[in-house]
């Protein structure tokens, strides 16, 4: 008669050795990407184009095309499984902001991002998101507009699964708009970025493209007027006394005596220089109204 002592020793043997060999031989990688939490602190920085195509540069309000806003959120790469393993065409995804952000969407490297069996990494996630300073307009798009309570962040990539098959997966967590929002304004706070001054320079450009369309000014004319506004409204609130030199049909206008970093030729004609200086004033004094308006929508909160 049969042990059952003995059988039963063998069916448990038996098993051992099948799921020993699934785990070690039959059993394939198993890679997966987990995103512990949202980021705590977010980055806003100016910038511009460089001379290398999509390479940006930290720049001031008056070269700035962009503003960039950035956090990263720490989170672990594993493989489960007991051979090496890879995930592959890994990009961000951003939803609940405006359609004016633009989100980087290169997130790992390198790629394919490659793991041996039973390994596991940690790594921070930088979500870049630019929005073209054009774009602004009267609100921060997506942050203080209309749109779900909250923004969420994830991470999609390809992985292998069952019999080699190409699975898509993914990893998200979701940010609060309104503490999104107080991030933004925080950090641009703490790198000297004055959001009220951002939002309001396409207004600006508007009001000179607008305003002054009747002299036939050059491109760096019209730059020049709104590098003077920033000049007279900004940190340093320069005061503009637009002195004219030059004889008439060869006279120039500059926004302060004895400074000639920047200037306007026109036609030349004294009489269009001091209609021009006078317009630029009553730009300047809309600009120191509008701006305490902002100013004050725009301060973080304590």
């Amino acid at each position: 008669m049969p042990d059952p002592i003995a059988i039963g020793l063998s069916a448990v043997s038996l098993a051992a050795s099948v799921w020993l060999t699934f785990e070690t031989q039959l059993r394939r990688a198993r890679m997966r990407i987990t995103i512990l939490r949202a980021p705590v602190n977010w980055s806003v920085n100016l910038q511009r184009r460089g001379n290398v195509p999509g390479v940006p540069f930290l720049a001031n309000l008056e070269d700035a095309e962009q503003i960039k806003l950035s956090g990263s959120c720490p989170s672990l790469i594993g493989n489960d499984g007991p051979k090496g393993g890879a995930v592959w065409d890994a990009h961000a995804v951003v939803t609940g902001l405006g359609d004016p952000w633009e989100l980087q969407g290169e997130i790992l490297k390198p790629q394919p991002y490659t793991l041996g069996g039973k390994t596991y990494a940690g790594l921070d996630l930088w979500f870049a998101l630019t929005c073209p300073i054009a774009a602004l307009r009267d609100a921060i798009p997506g942050l203080d507009g209309s749109g779900p309570d909250d923004v969420r962040l994830q991470i999609v990539y390809k992985r292998h699964g069952w019999f080699g098959r190409v699975l898509t997966d993914q990893s998200e967590v979701s940010v609060g708009r309104a503490a999104l929002l107080e991030a933004f304004k925080r950090s641009a706070a703490e790198k000297g970025v004055d959001l009220a001054r951002v939002k309001l320079d396409p207004w600006i450009r508007e009001r000179i493209e607008d305003g002054f369309r009747e002299f036939g000014l050059s491109f760096d004319e019209r730059n020049n007027l709104r590098k003077a506004v920033w000049m007279a409204t900004g940190p340093q609130q320069m005061v503009l006394t637009y002195p004219i030199d030059g004889d008439d049909g060869k006279a120039v206008l500059y926004f302060a005596q004895g400074w000639t970093g920047i200037s306007i030729a026109a036609d030349g004609k004294r009489s269009t220089l001091g209609e021009i200086a006078k317009l630029h004033d009553g730009l300047v004094v809309a600009v120191r109204e509008r701006l305490y308006a902002h100013a004050a929508a725009l301060t973080p909160a304590p």
